[in-house]
């Protein structure tokens, strides 16, 4: 923070009252008073503080945080009025959070929202919210981060608003994209965005990616249309994370790409020459029978160290994948009906001989998007598959299913330096009846006694609470 700019606008004489009270928190710093009202969320929690005494009347104007919240009862154009006004007094140095909730569509405040982002690069904002409305309801946002590499930064804005008019797209993006590099030059200084909202087009996507050169951290969630690609060592992209997409594709190769995290319907993924990526998170939604998507994984990632996976897309049989000898943490998710799910876990204890961690879930839920055999469930065995790496395995909604139990017995029995089980608490305790409580509570003390003593038992706090 400017120190000799704060203590211009924050000086102000001490009142001097007849009171022998002494007032310890006002003759602190002004640096320190500042972060006091930075803590507090709400904006006209600070402005409130300005009746404390003559000491604290300018501190608010200092903040570092500007969360505006939403309109409410208030007029669209009071709530625009507003933020404005507080821009324009704001006399602070860097601000860490600035946030305001506005339809950024709308023709009546493209100059106001220019205005904003002139402020966010001026005061190099690390985080910049636009939450989009929509009938009157803020379903999306647009949140972006700042870099505080702008030394260059008051040639690039120009003069005047700072911003100007917006030129035409020159990605080929719609119109109603308001923000995009190519349209606002101090956008060019982007190191992470996290969009959520159907707006965004792969094209917008990739219009960041080549115009944004300290662009590190992309996190989109409902985005729909087009084939997203990511390609070329000049790109800055390390990491990638997408909820809930619509692309047709996404193309990943010679990049610098650290971590792939993946949620959603079934996509063709193209991954080549990716020798940075040392984490990958997959879960399709509903789970699909995929398990050339995993062979090609295992081929072009064989430096993975975190891999995380739904193999209810493994359903059918046993897979012999290629060795990942960097893998340390691996999260498998099976569902409760699948009868091949030793299988599975040893097809993954085989291809990572170094795994030092295993987290299993077993859930229930998956039955409604895979096929389920009928009758009685018989779990089908594996060959035994020594391992003398693993340390950890932590249990995700063990409830004493048949599956559970198998799982369990098979690393115990395979996992010969294997020094704790962890037993996490329910994913979902409030749907459980109180009869069913006891039952897993019951089917985990026995787990425990079956466990041999050189193996720490240890269960959440939360589980415990249940007994």
């Amino acid at each position: 923070m400017d120190q000799k700019n704060l203590r211009l606008t924050c000086q102000v004489s001490q009142d001097q009252g007849s009171s022998n009270l002494v007032d310890r928190i006002s003759e602190l710093p002004d640096v320190i008073l500042v972060t006091i009202v930075s803590c507090l969320r709400a904006l006209k929690e600070k402005v409130a503080t300005s009746i404390l005494s003559k000491r604290w009347r300018y501190v608010w104007v200092c903040t570092t945080t500007l969360d505006f919240g939403r309109p409410d009862d208030m007029q669209i154009d009071a709530y625009v009025k507003r933020v404005n006004s507080v821009v324009d007094q704001h006399r602070g140095g860097n601000v860490e959070q600035f946030s305001v909730y506005i339809d950024l569509v709308d023709e009546r405040y493209k100059s106001s929202t220019g205005r904003w982002l002139h402020f966010a690069a001026k005061r190099r904002v690390q985080k910049l919210e636009l939450f989009v409305s929509r009938n009157d309801k803020y379903d999306a946002s647009l949140e972006l981060s700042y870099t505080s590499c702008l030394q260059n930064l008051q040639g690039v804005l120009g003069t005047g608003g700072g911003l100007g008019s917006p030129v035409k797209h020159l990605c080929g993006s719609p119109e109603s994209v308001n923000l995009c590099p190519c349209r606002y030059s101090c956008l060019k200084f982007l190191k992470s965005i996290d969009v959520r909202s159907s707006r965004m087009t792969a094209e917008v996507v990739e219009c960041f990616l080549s115009n944004c050169v300290f662009l590190e951290r992309v996190s989109l969630l409902g985005a729909k249309s087009g084939n997203l690609r990511v390609v070329g060592s000049s790109i800055a992209l390390k990491y990638l994370e997408l909820h809930s997409c619509y692309f047709e594709s996404v193309e990943i190769h010679d990049a610098n790409l650290v971590s792939l995290i993946y949620y959603g319907p079934k996509i063709n993924l193209l991954l080549r020459n990716v020798s940075r990526l040392t984490e990958v998170s997959i879960n399709y939604l509903p789970p699909v029978r995929m398990a050339e998507d995993l062979c090609q994984l295992f081929l072009c990632c064989s430096q993975l160290e975190v891999l995380k996976l739904d193999t209810t897309w493994l359903y059918e049989k046993d897979h012999t994948f290629l060795k990942l000898p960097n893998l340390k943490h691996l999260e498998l998710e099976f569902a409760a009906e699948d009868i091949c799910c030793l299988l599975k876990l040893a097809s993954f204890l085989k291809a990572s001989p170094n795994l030092q961690k295993l987290v299993l879930e077993v859930s229930g839920t998956r039955s409604l998007f895979i096929p389920t055999p009928s009758g009685e469930i018989e779990i089908k065995e594996a060959s035994n598959c020594s391992h003398h790496s693993l340390r950890v395995v932590e249990l995700r909604d063990y409830r004493g299913r048949k599956s559970d139990f198998k799982l369990v017995i098979y690393l115990v029995e395979n996992a010969l330096e294997l020094e704790k089980i962890v037993i996490a608490p329910l994913k979902y305790p409030h749907l459980v009846m109180k009869r069913e409580q006891r039952e897993v509570n019951h089917a985990r003390l026995q787990l425990q006694e079956k466990l041999p003593k050189r193996i720490h038992f240890v269960c959440s706090p939360m589980c415990k609470m249940m007994t």
